[in-house]
């Protein structure tokens, strides 16, 4: 996060959540969600995850139920599993649509 002083800027990628704690009042505070966390199944990374060929699917249990959260997967594999649709550093997420391009608000 940067703050000027006039403006406060956020940039995130990933689950990892950034919040704003305001004090309303000596006792009271006012939480404000300034990031969202990037997850497969969000219909515009979905779309772009399944473009370049990535799969967007919970884990597959072994009684044929899906499981947990949706995940990202190469096309005919069941790896790497990334649970969210932004990341720095994964070369092979990366070959799939996962983007290390920050959402910046």
């Amino acid at each position: 996060m940067l703050f000027d002083s006039k403006k406060l800027f956020c940039a995130n990628v990933g689950d990892s959540r950034a919040v704003l704690y305001s004090l309303v009042k000596k006792t009271n505070f006012k939480i404000t969600p300034l990031s969202e966390d990037h997850k497969p199944g969000l219909p515009n990374e979905k779309k772009r995850i399944e473009g370049v060929g990535g799969r967007v699917e919970p884990i597959l249990g072994p009684q044929g139920q899906w499981l947990g959260p949706d995940r990202v997967w190469m096309k005919n594999e069941d790896t790497p599993g990334l649970a969210m649709s932004r990341s720095l550093g994964d070369g092979l997420a990366h070959s799939l649509g996962v983007s290390a391009e920050p959402e910046v608000k």
